[in-house]
């Protein structure tokens, strides 16, 4: 049998309105994003100093974040193993047609 493939989860910090529910929507069956989970860590929960945001950056190993909301906080991400730029635009796997038109 083989083995289960293990989730992983993407922490998003970002203020682009609409992007978790875009990524939400394409992670249907077939999707690379399938197996995905999100979580989000709100940039204004980061600058007010909230413990609990803190914390999941710290563990986050994959982020997709805005380059502003998260460059402050890249020396508290110990676990930080791949980190994506919003501002680098989608890399759907689908064709340019089909990518979200996020605003």
């Amino acid at each position: 049998a083989r083995p289960a493939t293990a989730a992983a989860t993407v922490t998003v910090v970002s203020r682009i309105g609409g992007l978790l529910d875009e990524l939400k929507a394409r992670a249907g069956p077939g999707s690379p994003l399938a197996t995905v989970a999100f979580k989000v860590v709100p940039p204004e929960a980061l600058a007010a100093g909230d413990a609990a945001a803190l914390a999941d950056l710290a563990a986050a190993a994959i982020v997709l974040a805005d380059p502003p909301a998260i460059a402050p906080y890249l020396d508290r991400c110990p676990a930080l193993r791949w980190l994506h730029s919003t501002y680098a635009g989608p890399c759907w796997p689908n064709t340019r047609s089909q990518a979200p038109r996020l605003p």
